[in-house]
Parts: structure tokens; sequence; C-alpha cells
């Protein structure tokens, strides 16, 4: 499930989030990373800071001291959902043409859930494997679609999400493998994403 290589008709678009007000516990502005040592370096934004600390890469004292109190102080808003805009070109051959679609991260329970319907399914061996991963892609796109919401959709009309995205997506049936694999690497399920601090260095 989720495992094609992705291909140049689907690209990521940085995150958004509704912008937040300045709170206790925000992140601290720029300037707050600037040592006295580095000050006519350019501000480094905290997940670079982050990211040079998980690399033992150098970082000044008050860089690693503004990213540990940003890590300390920092608390997850639960009403605000983050959203990433993915684009697909769903257009044949020399005719591109882009639409945005906008996923949000799965959760491991649904993850689970996707993953003992299509164990149910290979166990029944009423599928090929190639159908039962197509229909674990597929829901895995319908549980992190926020726009198109395809649940919505599919209520509308009065017919199983899977058999609009497969409509949809008719001409170019590899798009679906993809944006799953993008929404799953987006919901931290990439092996990219985790790496042994040891082999980092090397």
């Amino acid at each position: 499930m989720a495992d094609a290589p992705v291909a140049e008709d689907v690209r990521v678009q940085p995150p958004h989030a509704p912008a937040r007000q300045d709170t206790p516990g925000a992140l601290p502005p720029p300037t707050a990373l600037r040592g006295r040592e580095d000050r006519v370096q350019e501000d480094r934004p905290i997940p670079e800071v982050l990211g040079a600390l998980a690399n033992d890469k150098g970082v000044s004292e008050t860089e690693a001291t503004s990213a540990l109190e940003w890590f300390l102080s920092e608390e997850p808003d639960e009403d605000v959902e983050q959203t990433h805009t993915i684009e697909i070109n769903v257009g044949v051959g020399d005719a591109q043409h882009w639409i945005s679609w906008v996923v949000r991260p799965i959760d491991g329970d649904v993850l689970r859930r996707i993953q003992r319907t299509t164990s149910a399914m290979r166990r029944r061996g009423r599928q090929d494997d190639l159908a039962v991963d197509q229909l674990g892609n597929l829901k895995v796109i319908i549980a992190g679609s926020v726009e198109p919401d395809i649940e919505s959709i599919a209520e509308q009309q009065g017919k199983p999400p899977e058999g609009i995205l497969l409509k949809r997506f008719a001409k170019k049936p590899g798009l679906i493998a993809q944006l799953a694999t993008q929404i799953m690497a987006l919901s931290g399920f990439d092996d990219d994403d985790v790496r042994d601090a040891l082999s980092a260095k090397n």
C-alpha cells in the first residue's frame, strides 16, 4: 500500500496552517536565535536550528537555548488542523493540467483500520494483491483528503467513495498510489523521516 515511487505528476507545497497569535509558548521571533558571537550571520529559523542539533552540527549557545525553550514550551493546538497542499497533474500526455489537492496527516489508528481491512481481504483470497493494495491506497486518500472532501461528495451522490476516486483517476490510475504515498509521508509514515544518528554523520 502506498509504495509506488513518486513521479513528476505529484508535488507538495509547503504546509499551511492558520496564523497564530503572539501567546506564551509560541515560536520565538527569529532575532531570538541570534547569539552574541554570530550577529553578522543571517537569522536561522527554529526548524533549521533543530535540524542542526539533530545532526550534531554547530549551533550557537543562544540558538540551542531558544530551540530548547521552544521544544519545552510549545503546546500543540488541538483545534488547529495542519494541512498540506499537493499539486497533481491530471493532464494526459503533453497537455499538463495541475490541480490542488489539500490533505491532512492520518494517524496510526486510521492506518491500522485500513491495514486490518486489506489484511482480511488477503486472507480470504478474494482479490489479487494489486487490487488489495489499490483499495488500501484509496482508503488512505479518502481518510487524508480535506479538499476535495471525498466522503461528503460520496454521501451526496450516494456512491462509495472508492468508486468515485477510481472513476476520476481512470485516465491516470498511477496517481492513486502517488497521492497515497504523499499522504503517508506527510503523516510521518516514511523511512526518510527517521534515521540513525550515527549513520547520519557518515
